[in-house]
C-alpha cells in the first residue's frame, strides 16, 4: 500500500469511515489515482468477509497519477472498482459534463441510492509554489465537493484533502460542508508530513442529500472559474462565530506544528 492508503487508514481508525452494512458498502474515490484510497477501502471491507464496490474518477496524465488497480493487493476481488473517465475520457472535473457523467454512472449502478462514503485526495505538484498552494487548489476543491454532493447518500461520510484555510474563499467552502453535515472535523493524520500544510476535513452524516440549487450554483462557479467566495456571502461567515473560532483554533494548531517541524528540519540540515 502507498502512503495515501496509510493516511486513510489512520483516519478510518479514528472516525470509523469504512463502516459496513447489511448491503454492499459503496464509495466514490474522487481524484483518486493511482488508487491508494480505493485499495485501502476495498481491502478493509473485504478483509471482514463483506462486500464493497468503488467508483473512481481521476485526471488522466502520467503513469504516476493514472489508476493502477493491477497493483492492488491480490486478495482484493477484481472488478471491485469501476473507473469512470467522463464524457471526454479525460477524467477532468473542471469540465462539469464529466461530473454529471460520474453522477449518472454512480446513481445508475447504486440504483439511485448513492454511495456510503466519498473520498477526495486531489492535488498538484506545488514544488516551488508552496506559498500559493491554497489559492491554486481552490477550484479543484470546489470540483471535489460538487462531485461528492451529486452522489453521496443521506447520512454518508466525506473525506477531503485541504491545505491552508486562511482565505475567505476556502473558509467559505468549509462553511458549506459545516452546514451540510452533522459533524465536521479538520485534522491531520500522523502519516501526513508534519512540515507541509496538508490537512483533511472529515464530514459525517450528510443532512441535505443532493441539494439541487446548491449543486447548480457550484457548477456555475466551476464553469466560470469562480471560487466559493461568490457563493457564500461574507456576512454568513462573520455571523457564525463558533465556526470562525473553530477554524482559527485549528489554523493556529497546525501552524505551530508545521513551524516546529520546519525548525527541526532546518537543524537537521545544519547539523547532519
Amino acid at each position: 500500500m502507498n502512503r495515501a492508503a496509510t493516511k486513510l487508514a489512520a483516519l478510518d481508525a479514528t472516525f470509523g469511515l469504512a463502516t459496513t452494512h447489511s448491503q454492499e458498502f459503496t464509495f466514490a474515490d474522487i481524484c483518486g489515482g493511482p488508487g491508494g484510497f480505493s485499495e485501502y477501502l476495498l481491502w478493509r471491507v473485504h478483509s471482514w468477509g463483506e462486500s464493497a464496490h468503488g467508483f473512481g474518477i481521476t485526471l488522466k496524465g502520467s503513469e504516476e497519477v493514472n489508476w493502477h488497480t493491477e497493483k492492488f493487493r491480490p486478495d482484493i476481488p477484481r472488478h471491485s472498482l469501476t473507473e469512470i473517465n467522463g464524457v471526454d475520457g479525460t477524467g477532468d472535473l473542471y469540465k462539469t459534463e464529466n461530473i454529471r457523467e460520474f453522477e449518472a454512472t454512480v446513481m445508475k449502478e447504486t440504483r439511485d441510492q448513492g454511495v456510503d462514503l466519498a473520498v477526495a485526495d486531489g492535488g498538484f505538484d506545488f514544488t516551488g509554489n508552496e506559498a500559493h498552494q491554497e489559492l491554486s487548489a481552490q477550484r479543484l476543491l470546489l470540483c471535489e465537493v460538487v462531485t461528492m454532493l451529486t452522489c453521496l447518500k443521506r447520512g454518508g461520510y466525506f473525506v477531503c484533502k485541504f491545505f491552508d484555510i486562511l482565505s475567505e474563499s476556502t473558509a467559505g467552502l468549509v462553511w458549506l460542508l459545516y452546514q451540510l453535515f452533522d459533524e465536521v472535523c479538520i485534522t491531520k493524520p500522523l502519516s501526513s508530513r508534519p512540515a507541509n500544510a496538508e490537512r483533511y476535513i472529515v464530514c459525517k452524516g450528510l443532512v441535505h442529500e443532493k441539494p439541487t440549487q446548491l449543486v447548480q450554483a457550484l457548477m456555475k462557479a466551476i464553469d466560470t472559474n469562480t471560487t466559493a467566495i461568490s457563493i457564500v456571502a461574507r456576512q454568513f461567515l462573520e455571523k457564525d462565530e463558533d465556526f470562525i473560532d473553530y477554524v482559527k483554533m485549528r489554523n493556529i494548531r497546525f501552524a505551530m506544528k508545521q513551524t516546529e517541524a520546519l525548525e527541526q528540519m532546518d537543524q537537521f540540515i545544519k547539523n547532519p
